[in-house]
This record gives C-alpha cells, sequence and structure tokens, in this order.
C-alpha cells in the first residue's frame, strides 16, 4: 500500500531524564521537536508527537534521540552536570493495539517495571554532579539556570555537527560515571573499571573532535591540535566564572594531552592504565595540573587523585568545545591555518 493513503495517528512520547541541578535555577524552552514540560532539580520530562503509522518510524527515533541529546549535551556543556536519558514511555499505551503496543515498546522500550521511588531516582541524579559545580562562583545564586539563548546556540551547533555532537556525548557519558563513581567511593567497591571506561569514553570523545579520522600519528595530532584549540581560542576570561581555575600554560597542555592519550591507549589494549602501568605519565600529569605525585602503594591517594584530575580537567575540555566551536570541524587542517595566521 501506498505510504501516502496511510492515515496518521500521533501519540505522545515522554522522554524522563536524569538532570541534576546544583541551583533551584527552572528551564522553560522548546528545542526542535522537544519540549521541555517539567524538571525540578533531578528530573525533566520532555515530550514530543510520534505518528505511529510512519513506515519510518525507526529512522525517526534515531532523528529523535540525536536532538534530544545535543539538548542534553548543550546544557551540560554550560553547566557542568552531566544528564543523561533514562526511559521513554509512551502516553495511553494501553490504549493502543497490541501490535501498536509492540512495535512502539520495541523502538522507544517502556518505563522500568520495578517502579522507581523519588528518592532512588534523586539519588541517582544527584551521585553524577561531580565537583566541578563546587568551583562555580557563588555570584551565579541559587535560582540560576543556563540562559535559554546560550543552550540555543550550542543545541543548533550541535545539531548540525554530527561529529562533535556524538563526541560530546562520549565526554557526557564518561563524567557521568566519573561522578558517580566518584560520589560512591566512600560507601562500597571502588571500581576500578568504571574509571578505566569512563577515561576511555573522554579521551575517544576528544580524539573525534582534534583528529577527525587520522589514520597516521593520531598522538601528535591529538596532542597538537588540541593544545592549538586550547591556546587560540579558549580566553583567560573564560574562567572568571570560577574560583581557582586559570589557564593551563601551552606546553603543560600538550603534554597532558599526549599522556592522557598514552593512558588511553594502555587501557584499550588490556592494561590498568591510569592505576597500574602508566603511573609515571599519571604523575607527570599531576605535577603539570599543580597536584600531588603519588607513589603506585598509595591506592587509596591515587584513586581519589584520579578523580579529583579530571574534576580540574573539565572546564579546560569544556572551554575548547564552547570557545572553539566554530573551528572544531577543522580538525588536522587547524595546523596550517594556525601558521598562516
Amino acid at each position: 500500500m501506498d505510504s501516502s493513503l496511510i492515515s496518521k495517528k500521533v501519540v505522545k512520547v515522554h522522554a524522563h531524564c536524569l538532570f541534576p541541578l546544583s541551583t533551584n535555577g527552572k528551564y522553560s524552552f522548546k528545542f526542535g521537536s522537544w519540549k521541555l514540560i517539567e524538571h525540578n532539580n533531578f528530573i525533566a520530562i520532555f515530550e514530543t508527537n510520534i505518528d505511529i503509522n510512519n513506515p519510518e518510524l525507526h529512522r525517526e527515533y534515531y532523528k529523535l534521540l540525536n536532538k534530544l541529546e545535543c539538548i542534553l549535551s548543550a546544557v551540560y556543556l554550560i553547566d557542568f552536570i552531566p544528564k543523561r536519558i533514562d526511559y521513554f514511555e509512551i502516553e495511553k499505551l494501553s490504549d493502543l493495539t497490541r501490535n501498536e503496543q509492540i512495535r512502539l515498546v520495541t523502538i522507544f522500550g517502556n518505563k522500568p517495571f520495578v517502579p522507581t521511588t523519588i528518592e532512588h531516582e534523586a539519588h541517582r541524579s544527584f551521585s553524577s554532579m561531580g565537583m566541578v559545580h563546587m568551583f562555580l562562583k557563588a555570584q551565579r545564586g541559587i535560582n540560576y539556570s543556563a540562559p535559554t539563548q546560550d543552550i540555543k546556540t550550542l543545541y543548533e551547533f550541535l545539531n548540525e555537527h554530527t561529529n562533535i555532537a556524538n563526541s560530546t556525548g562520549l565526554i557526557r557519558e564518561g563524567y557521568w560515571n566519573l561522578n558517580y563513581l566518584n560520589q560512591n567511593q566512600l560507601y562500597g567497591y571502588f571500581n576500578e573499571y568504571s574509571l578505566r571506561s569512563a577515561i576511555l569514553l573522554i579521551v575517544s570523545g576528544l580524539e573525534n573532535i582534534f583528529t577527525k579520522g587520522a589514520k597516521q600519528e593520531i598522538i601528535y595530532q591529538f596532542s597538537t591540535i588540541g593544545s592549538i584549540y586550547y591556546d587560540r581560542f579558549v580566553t583567560n576570561d573564560y574562567f572568571n566564572q570560577f574560583d581557582n581555575v586559570k589557564k593551563i600554560p601551552s606546553r603543560d597542555f600538550r603534554i597532558i594531552l599526549k599522556k592522557l592519550y598514552d593512558i588511553r591507549s594502555a587501557i584499550a589494549h588490556g592494561s590498568s592504565g591510569f592505576l597500574g602501568s602508566k603511573i609515571k605519565e599519571t604523575n607527570e600529569i599531576f605535577c603539570r595540573m599543580g597536584m600531588r605525585q603519588v607513589q603506585y602503594k598509595n591506592i587509596q591517594l591515587l584513586r581519589a587523585n584520579a578523580l579529583m584530575l579530571f574534576s580540574f580537567l573539565q572546564p579546560h575540555i569544556h572551554g575548547i568545545i564552547v570557545q572553539a566551536k566554530e573551528k572544531l570541524s577543522m580538525g588536522g587542517e587547524i595546523i596550517e591555518d594556525t601558521f598562516i595566521n
């Protein structure tokens, strides 16, 4: 049957997101087809409409998903607190036919079978906040919320540049895992695999941005291009929103990136990396970030330093994405552009 002859049947989809905030600020916006309809300090619900008779519904799902991820990344780049999609819920799902229910749940999933309490959602959400918001100056105020126009600008940029959006998503997920590990390390087992996977996500996200598909001299390109973006485009004024955070000298930042890539490669090839075979590289990063070097046998301090290091690095990573965004798509061409200009 001609798909144009199939009548539309529109239903609402709600995206429940873990959306922690460090203030009592309120958001109200609509980007693309996603409208924020409800939020508090730890949960946000976005709403959109879909045609369940659309023969290309699976493709529409990925478009909607990517746009929602861009929204979450845009807010994250400004407030430094990772956000995450928790689940989708189809409004009035029970009113649909069995076949329609199966099709929608197969694509969008469904709300958890075991009901979650408000307390459980709050714990999961706040566990991802991390420490960076503690560095932010108090002038933001308890009712601060990121300006809608700033979120829109970043959303439109990410929506237009898929590679950078996907890379930012990897970094955001890496920081979610790191922050959750940091929050819970005092109360249970320190899962070093979680630390390794978070490092892989963060450094791989940066690699996708800096090297843009390069096949050779990856370490050189990663550290050189990353440091060029940082040195040329990230301003000292960007760090005025923080207490005691200053721009890192260019040479130090390049070496930090190189050592991070060494550690990432070691982890990717089966080493314990940060907490194991690359202790020399780890300590050099600590030193260049003004942190205390740690002996390998001091496991507890090494873990704490590793988590703190990435909190210290987060403003600098965000600064590159936010302030160099118009040039990030150049990849390796930024080297030639730097010499010309």
